[in-house]
């Protein structure tokens, strides 16, 4: 029992060490890599669950044989002192790296991007930055980091409620968990923030990537209503392949590919002003899985509409539909479930066709 639990203890401790180590240095390199040359999210998948299953083996590997050498009696004292000092010492290591988002994001640690008038968005900011951000001109500072992400997030959030204050800014706390949650509440109350908004807002997440993306195009869509800001002034994607295939620009402002996953929703769902899907609406499902999506964009109230096509599908009637999307608001995107699905192919020979 005793080497269970020394084996536990030391492999949550390497596991801990050697994945932050993992997941800031050749991780990260890896998918910025695979997103530059537009990999589809399974091949991102493949790698982060190849990764983690040797990182699994491996720490506990180690864990494994240096409890096997701290009960036993071959090693003396002070090298069971190392066994025991090195795994504590690097995991103590990897929580305060996370716990100082400088060292993260050292090379944006000043990225200050102005979305607006009144709100621009970033990374963490530290104390110095917030002292900065208030010689801007900015009056508060809105945070989305979650309690759920655990340790670092609960503790960071506390902490920069503090460097607040110090700083004179007023702290908003709207707490966003991208992907697991619908964030319905959070939308809502950054919504009703924006309305009223008065001063001028630096708004933050971790990395100052995925959940701004998404705060982001709230506060484009609130914009109107203040100082005659508009909304969109035409989109542009970050990748042109996904899971189930490639996007492919119709037109301006025109995408067809195929249906999103909540993630990679997520990660553009600020490039559209309407998505269109194709669906068989009589397939139970594909009904299914059309609800879900609606559900996975309705609080970003993007105008979703869902148009029925199947194997049975004319081209006559095909053309009707290409008739009929191209009177909706743009930019907009347009999916089946795979982008090479049959009648997907010939809504895009006939969009195509009708431009000539």
């Amino acid at each position: 029992m005793k080497r269970i639990i020394i084996t536990l203890f030391l492999w949550l401790c390497w596991g801990f060490a050697i994945g932050t180590f993992l997941l800031l240095g050749p991780l990260r390199s890896l998918i910025n890599f695979q997103r530059e040359k537009s990999a589809a999210d399974s091949s991102e998948s493949i790698t982060v669950i190849l990764a983690i299953v040797i990182l699994a083996i491996v720490t506990f590997a180690i864990a494994f044989l240096s409890a096997k050498a701290l009960t036993g009696k071959a090693l003396n004292t002070p090298k069971k002192i190392t066994l025991w000092l090195v795994p504590i010492f690097a995991a103590i290591a990897a929580v305060y790296i996370f716990l100082n988002p400088n060292l993260v994001n050292a090379d944006k640690v000043d990225k200050v991007d102005v979305v607006n008038t009144t709100f621009s968005v970033g990374p963490y900011p530290e104390l110095e930055k917030m002292m900065e951000l208030k010689r801007m001109g900015h009056t508060a500072i809105i945070s989305l980091l979650h309690q759920a992400v655990v340790p670092f997030e609960p503790l960071l959030i506390e902490k920069e409620r503090k460097n607040a204050e110090i700083a004179g800014l007023q702290f908003i706390h709207i707490p966003f968990l991208p992907w697991i949650s619908d964030n319905e509440n959070s939308i809502d109350s950054l919504r009703k923030l924006v309305k009223k908004a008065s001063g001028k807002y630096y708004i933050h997440c971790y990395l100052g990537v995925d959940r701004i993306t998404a705060a982001t195009r709230i506060i484009n869509q609130e914009g109107e209503a203040m100082m005659g800001v508009g909304t969109k002034n035409g989109a542009k994607l970050l990748r042109d392949k996904f899971e189930r295939g490639v996007v492919t620009i119709l037109e301006k402002d025109v995408y067809l590919g195929p249906q999103l996953t909540k993630e990679e929703y997520f990660d553009v769902i600020g490039e559209f002003e309407q998505v269109v899907s194709l669906s068989d609406v009589k397939n139970p499902e594909v009904k299914s899985r059309t609800i879900q999506e609606e559900k996975w964009i309705r609080p970003f109230k993007i105008p979703f509409k869902v148009i029925d096509v199947n194997a049975n599908t004319s081209k006559a009637r095909i053309t009707e539909i290409v008739n009929e999307i191209k009177t909706l608001p743009k930019p907009i995107y347009i999916h089946g479930f795979f982008s090479d699905d049959t009648k997907i192919i010939l809504f895009k020979t006939i969009y195509l066709e009708s431009l000539k």
